[in-house]
Protein backbone atom coordinates (compact mmCIF):
# COMPACT_ATOMS: atom_id res chain seq x y z
CA UNK A 1 0.00 0.00 0.00
CA UNK A 2 1.43 3.59 -1.16
CA UNK A 3 1.94 6.14 1.34
CA UNK A 4 0.53 9.62 1.33
CA UNK A 5 4.65 10.76 1.62
CA UNK A 6 7.96 9.91 0.27
CA UNK A 7 9.07 10.38 4.17
CA UNK A 8 6.48 8.22 5.40
CA UNK A 9 7.70 5.60 2.88
CA UNK A 10 11.44 5.56 3.47
CA UNK A 11 10.70 5.25 7.51
CA UNK A 12 8.31 2.84 7.10
CA UNK A 13 10.68 0.87 4.72
CA UNK A 14 13.74 1.59 7.03
CA UNK A 15 11.83 0.77 10.11
CA UNK A 16 11.93 -3.08 8.79
CA UNK A 17 15.64 -2.87 8.90
CA UNK A 18 17.20 -5.52 11.74
CA UNK A 19 20.36 -3.38 12.21
CA UNK A 20 18.50 0.10 13.15
CA UNK A 21 17.82 -0.09 16.68
CA UNK A 22 16.17 3.49 17.62
CA UNK A 23 15.23 5.77 14.42
CA UNK A 24 13.82 9.16 14.78
CA UNK A 25 13.40 11.66 11.60
CA UNK A 26 15.42 14.40 10.81
CA UNK A 27 15.79 15.40 14.57
CA UNK A 28 17.15 13.42 17.79
CA UNK A 29 19.17 13.36 20.91
CA UNK A 30 22.82 11.79 20.46
CA UNK A 31 22.33 8.46 22.25
CA UNK A 32 23.97 5.62 21.32
CA UNK A 33 22.45 3.25 18.89
CA UNK A 34 20.24 6.27 17.40
CA UNK A 35 19.82 6.33 13.86
CA UNK A 36 18.05 9.44 12.68
CA UNK A 37 16.80 9.63 8.63
CA UNK A 38 17.77 13.13 7.56
CA UNK A 39 15.61 13.94 3.89
CA UNK A 40 18.08 15.65 1.65
CA UNK A 41 15.48 16.92 -1.38
CA UNK A 42 12.54 17.25 1.30
CA UNK A 43 10.72 19.10 -1.13
CA UNK A 44 13.06 19.81 -4.25
CA UNK A 45 13.53 16.77 -5.79
CA UNK A 46 14.80 18.31 -9.04
CA UNK A 47 14.14 16.19 -12.13
CA UNK A 48 17.24 14.03 -13.78
CA UNK A 49 15.32 13.40 -16.76
CA UNK A 50 12.47 15.23 -18.18
CA UNK A 51 9.93 13.41 -20.85
CA UNK A 52 7.52 14.59 -23.05
CA UNK A 53 4.31 13.06 -21.32
CA UNK A 54 5.27 15.58 -17.88
CA UNK A 55 6.68 12.15 -16.31
CA UNK A 56 10.26 12.69 -14.69
CA UNK A 57 12.95 10.45 -13.50
CA UNK A 58 13.92 11.91 -10.04
CA UNK A 59 16.35 11.24 -6.82
CA UNK A 60 15.02 11.24 -3.44
CA UNK A 61 18.26 11.38 -1.55
CA UNK A 62 18.23 10.80 2.73
CA UNK A 63 21.01 10.61 4.90
CA UNK A 64 20.89 7.80 7.70
CA UNK A 65 23.05 9.04 10.65
CA UNK A 66 24.16 6.86 13.19
CA UNK A 67 25.14 7.91 16.58
CA UNK A 68 27.57 5.25 18.85
CA UNK A 69 30.47 5.60 21.53
CA UNK A 70 33.56 4.48 20.65
CA UNK A 71 36.95 3.23 22.28
CA UNK A 72 40.13 5.08 22.76
CA UNK A 73 41.75 2.18 24.48
CA UNK A 74 44.42 0.31 22.79
CA UNK A 75 43.89 -3.10 21.53
CA UNK A 76 40.09 -2.70 21.92
CA UNK A 77 37.98 -4.05 19.29
CA UNK A 78 34.79 -2.19 19.97
CA UNK A 79 35.16 0.15 16.79
CA UNK A 80 35.77 -2.18 14.47
CA UNK A 81 32.15 -3.50 15.35
CA UNK A 82 30.74 -0.12 15.27
CA UNK A 83 31.95 0.24 12.19
CA UNK A 84 30.42 -3.41 11.02
CA UNK A 85 27.46 -1.91 12.57
CA UNK A 86 26.79 0.54 10.06
CA UNK A 87 28.25 -1.41 7.32
CA UNK A 88 25.54 -3.30 7.54
CA UNK A 89 22.74 -1.15 7.02
CA UNK A 90 24.31 -0.46 4.33
CA UNK A 91 24.50 -3.74 3.14
CA UNK A 92 20.57 -4.00 4.20
CA UNK A 93 19.88 -1.31 1.74
CA UNK A 94 21.85 -3.22 -1.01
CA UNK A 95 20.16 -6.26 -0.67
CA UNK A 96 16.64 -4.72 -0.34
CA UNK A 97 17.70 -3.26 -3.83
CA UNK A 98 18.73 -6.55 -5.66
CA UNK A 99 15.54 -8.04 -3.99
CA UNK A 100 13.18 -5.28 -5.55
CA UNK A 101 12.22 -3.97 -2.02
CA UNK A 102 11.27 -0.75 -2.38
CA UNK A 103 9.50 1.97 0.08
CA UNK A 104 6.09 1.98 -1.09
CA UNK A 105 6.02 5.64 -2.87
CA UNK A 106 3.05 7.56 -2.97
CA UNK A 107 0.83 7.20 -5.46
CA UNK A 108 2.39 7.89 -9.51
CA UNK A 109 5.81 7.39 -8.28
CA UNK A 110 7.54 4.30 -9.33
CA UNK A 111 10.76 3.08 -7.42
CA UNK A 112 12.95 2.07 -9.96
CA UNK A 113 16.17 1.76 -7.78
CA UNK A 114 17.63 2.37 -4.58
CA UNK A 115 21.53 2.62 -3.67
CA UNK A 116 24.14 3.50 -0.84
CA UNK A 117 26.41 6.55 -2.39
CA UNK A 118 30.36 6.13 -2.15
CA UNK A 119 32.03 8.58 0.78
CA UNK A 120 34.91 9.76 -0.12
CA UNK A 121 35.53 11.26 3.54
CA UNK A 122 34.53 7.78 5.58
CA UNK A 123 31.87 6.71 7.22
CA UNK A 124 32.70 9.03 10.50
CA UNK A 125 31.38 12.29 9.89
CA UNK A 126 31.77 13.70 13.82
CA UNK A 127 33.06 12.98 17.05
CA UNK A 128 33.46 14.48 20.55
CA UNK A 129 33.56 13.30 23.88
CA UNK A 130 30.08 11.57 24.16
CA UNK A 131 30.39 9.58 20.65
CA UNK A 132 30.70 9.33 17.07
CA UNK A 133 28.60 9.96 14.60
CA UNK A 134 28.14 8.14 11.55
CA UNK A 135 27.03 8.60 8.15
CA UNK A 136 25.04 6.88 4.96
CA UNK A 137 23.95 8.81 1.91
CA UNK A 138 21.52 7.17 0.22
CA UNK A 139 19.50 7.79 -3.49
CA UNK A 140 16.05 6.50 -4.43
CA UNK A 141 15.88 6.37 -8.06
CA UNK A 142 12.58 6.93 -9.03
CA UNK A 143 9.72 7.66 -12.02
CA UNK A 144 7.32 10.03 -11.43
CA UNK A 145 3.90 10.42 -13.25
Amino acid sequence: MANDTRHEAVWDWLLTCPHIKDMFFNFSTVEDGGTVLVPLTAFNDTAEQEFVDGSSIRNYDFNIVHFSVYSTAPNDRQNIEVLANVERIADWVTQQDAAGNYPAFPDGCHVLGIEVLPSNGGYVSAWDESGAKYMLQIRIRYEKE
